[in-house]
């Protein structure tokens, strides 16, 4: 099983820093989450390539007493024990699940040129099963599997949209569906009058009825 990650609390107001950006990131249960670390993107961004500079980056999660500084494996061997993993400064948490991992998370990036800024993510676990598109756990307009991720056997979130939607979480209409909603009440009133017009000719032809 994998390991307990062995957590430090700190007292740290979080207001201290300049918060870059916030970000909301959902992600199914038993799934590898990614939180993007944009505070290290946006203080390194002027930095030039050739510079030997070290940018500093830490996660934190936010609890009740403080925020709670994630630690990670330090061998690569170790780190398919470990649930929390930093890759490329991205914070990756594996077999996520609602009740330990859904709640705020801090990347705090720091280099002596920009000095410290940070950004912000709220997870939001939940479980992918296939739904009516008027739960809220559901992807927005159609159901979710989770399929195997051929790079490391992950299991990733995939969103079935219903015609007419796309994205990610199926949230976002196609042009086309708007469009035909929009003319869907003329088409309707049009499909009516074609129907009373030919029942009345029909009635009107008919010798038996005059």
């Amino acid at each position: 099983l994998p390991k307990n990650d062995e957590k430090l609390i700190v007292s740290l107001n979080q207001s201290m820093y300049n918060t870059a950006s916030v970000t909301k990131i959902r992600a199914a249960a038993g799934s590898t989450a990614r939180l993007p670390c944009h505070a290290y993107n946006i203080i390194t961004a002027d930095i030039d390539i050739n510079q030997s500079m070290i940018t500093d980056v830490q996660w934190y999660r936010l609890i009740s007493n403080g925020l709670q500084r994630i630690i990670f494996p330090i061998l690569e061997s170790e780190m398919n024990l470990w649930r929390y993993i930093n890759r490329n400064d991205n914070l990756y948490i594996t077999n996520a699940q609602p009740e330990k991992d859904n709640g705020t998370y801090y990347c705090i990036a720091e280099n002596p040129i920009n000095g410290k800024l940070s950004s912000v993510v709220n997870l939001e676990v939940y479980f992918c099963i296939k739904l009516s598109r008027f739960d809220e756990n559901a992807c927005g307009y159609g159901y979710c599997e989770l399929e195997i991720n051929s790079i490391d056997n992950q299991p990733l979130l995939k969103c079935i949209c219903d015609y007419g939607y796309s994205g990610e979480f199926c949230e976002n209409k196609d042009h086309e569906n708007r469009i035909f909603e929009s003319l869907f009440p003329f088409i309707l009133v049009m499909l009516i009058t074609v129907v009373l017009f030919a029942n009345l000719n029909e009635h009107d032809e008919d010798p038996s009825l005059l």
